[in-house]
């Protein structure tokens, strides 16, 4: 079976699997900000798309900011991607980070490798087909991997983080604003471990 994410089988009609999706988003992040709640610590969080130049490092840097993450917190925050180990951002993901407070200048791919993965406690995926490809890869390792997009506050058209490459800067703000959506839900279940209605019933509200 192949281990790249972009080619997958499909079952269903897309159309079909994202009426399906938007339908049970609510109950997918409950279950998500339940398993988050579980974490003991803080967790090693290793942030995962298709190459590592768009979307896992945003999300990477953004929510290391979000966090206020110290030295010794920071190499606790990491990511990688299933192809194109050693390329920089395009300038376009960079000037859209930049213009949120983000520099993705000094950024270079990492690949998805055993090393990376035995040290993360949390998976961080962008896409359904990422969580099955990831799995194809290294197994099921026991890790929790977790769909970003089930974070979401908002109501969903989409499970999945769409990949911003090859977009135009308003398609990469409006990615980079979902991204940040959901890790203020990530954040907040984190710090709120013990309170689980504090995050589920403010969410919408406050983690944007």
């Amino acid at each position: 079976m192949t281990t790249d994410p972009h080619i997958a089988e499909r079952r269903l009609p897309r159309k079909i699997l994202d009426r399906i999706d938007a339908a049970l988003h609510g109950r997918r992040r409950r279950a998500a900000i339940e398993r988050l709640q579980t974490l003991p610590g803080s967790p090693h969080v290793l942030f995962v798309c298709h190459g590592n130049v768009c979307r896992s490092p945003y999300a990477e840097y953004a929510f290391a900011r979000l966090l206020g993450a110290a030295n010794d917190e920071r190499e606790r925050i990491s990511s990688a991607g299933f192809i194109g180990a050693g390329r920089g951002s395009p300038e376009v993901a960079k000037a859209v980070a930049a213009a949120r407070g983000l520099d993705l200048d000094g950024h270079v791919s990492a690949p998805l490798d055993l090393e990376r993965t035995r040290r993360a406690e949390v998976v961080v995926v962008m896409e359904p087909r990422q969580r099955r490809a990831f799995r194809d890869l290294h197994g099921r390792t026991g890790q929790f991997i977790l769909i970003l997009g089930d974070l979401d506050p908002e109501p969903i058209v989409w499970r999945r983080i769409r990949d911003p490459w090859g977009h135009d800067r308003e398609y990469f703000e409006r990615i980079f604003e979902r991204i940040d959506r959901c890790l203020g839900t990530m954040a907040a279940a984190l710090a709120a471990r013990g309170q689980p209605r504090a995050v589920l019933d403010g969410g919408r509200r406050g983690l944007r």
